[in-house]
């Protein structure tokens, strides 16, 4: 690992860049802010001393999908992607603990990122995705149907959902093509009614909360 040092006020990686490191914090504060689509940046959390960052891009695409910036002189030990998986292959166990790390992460900005849940503290958020499963669905399975029972959300984490109902000669009428971030379910949960819509993942691999 790699020590640095960062002074207040800093960014260590911005939204958009490459990104093949891990990051964890030494010594210090930062803050995790996140660029929403209509322009306005939201804070995610603060990180402080032992917290890691920089796991999206490092599991995923290689991008930043975060601003981090110091709010405080900063310590920070970076490793890179082939260093840890020379680790992860004489410790494998690290892999997993890595990952469910990473889920965690996801959901977190997932929920800060929502009209739905955006007002909740961190304190919040994390207290509600305890709540959440993971839970890996085929393709072309339907998840609910109109009139069922409203007793869940769900989230996309991965591919992608049709919501759609249909007319009276059992002709689909689609409403929505959901994608990773997107929460459905919420309207029947929040009114107590049935479902008023059918669900059902596409032929794209899904992963549901």
């Amino acid at each position: 690992m790699v020590l640095k040092t960062f002074p207040p006020e800093t960014f260590i990686c911005r939204e958009g860049e490459v990104g093949n490191s891990l990051w964890m914090i030494s010594r210090g504060e930062v803050a995790i802010t996140k660029q929403l689509s209509n322009g306005k940046e939201i804070r995610v959390r603060n990180l402080g001393d032992g917290n890691f960052f920089g796991e999206f891009g490092f599991f995923t695409d290689h991008r930043r999908h975060a601003n981090v910036k110091t709010l405080t002189e900063c310590e920070v030990l970076e490793i890179n992607r082939d260093e840890l998986n020379e680790i992860i292959k004489r410790y494998p166990h690290i892999q997993e603990v890595l990952q469910n790390f990473f889920r965690q992460r996801v959901l977190d900005l997932f929920l800060a990122c929502s009209p739905l849940f955006s007002s909740l503290t961190p304190e919040d958020r994390e207290a509600l995705f305890k709540r959440f499963r993971l839970y890996k669905v085929p393709e072309k399975t339907i998840l609910f149907r109109g009139g069922d029972p409203s007793d869940s959300l769900y989230m996309i984490k991965q591919g992608e959902v049709e919501i759609y109902t249909q007319n009276r000669n059992g002709k689909r009428v689609m409403l929505a093509v959901l994608r990773s971030g997107n929460f459905f379910g919420e309207i029947g949960v929040l009114l107590n009614r049935p479902r008023m819509a059918f669900a059902r993942t596409t032929s794209l691999p899904n992963y549901s909360y």
